[in-house]
């Protein structure tokens, strides 16, 4: 479990320092030492969260990697409020190669390309009325691929709850957000590793 941990925050430190090298090209923002150490610690807690519930097995690399990835799209968006199409390539290749390994381990993989098919076209449904970026159009595919049609689903309800929960603050504190762009993809990973750990 500890190297877990700090294997995780090994891995968060780089992809702070990847997210902070796009943000600081796009705008030359930069991570700080005290947003980067809270930010690897976080993913470290993750990692402890998957070992915790599957060990160090496929499931448990597997749900790693796709969350290493939203979180690094995460981080970008919640900075930039930009998706960037070529992590969202990269993820989907890493997914992909999952699905495969559970094709040629003799499982069934009928719920994962239902699930990437199914959530392309809800989720576009929700880019076109404007609820959501085609940006999180491409996580909710790689999402669906990833845990399948059911829990992609919990995901996509769970995020949009989520997001309504800070849209609900906001009005609150009388802070317009009416044409403000929210940075949806942090409140698709929190709902990935909710519904990925089972919560």
């Amino acid at each position: 479990m500890v190297i877990t941990f700090i294997y995780g925050i090994a891995i968060g430190y780089m992809t702070v320092n990847i997210a902070g090298g796009i943000c600081k090209k796009e705008l030359t923002y930069e991570f700080t030492t005290k947003e980067c150490s809270i930010v690897a610690m976080i993913l470290g807690l993750i990692y402890c969260l998957f070992y915790r519930k599957s060990m160090l097995g496929f499931e448990f690399f597997k749900h790693c990697v796709i969350a290493t990835m939203l979180f690094l799209a995460a981080l970008i968006d919640f900075k930039t409020k930009n998706v960037y199409f070529f992590i969202t390539i990269i993820s989907f290749l890493f997914s992909t190669v999952f699905v495969m390994i559970t094709y040629f381990s003799g499982n069934c993989i009928e719920d994962y390309v239902v699930g990437a098919v199914a959530m392309g076209i809800i989720s576009y449904i929700f880019a076109l009325f404007k609820v959501i970026g085609l940006g999180d159009v491409e996580i909710f595919i790689i999402c669906g691929i990833s845990i399948g049609f059911y829990k992609s689903i919990e995901v996509l309800i769970l995020s949009i709850f989520l997001c309504g929960i800070y849209g609900i603050f906001k009005i609150i504190k009388n802070i317009a957000i009416k044409k403000e762009r929210v940075a949806f993809v942090p409140y698709i990973l929190m709902a990935f590793v909710v519904v990925s750990l089972g919560i």
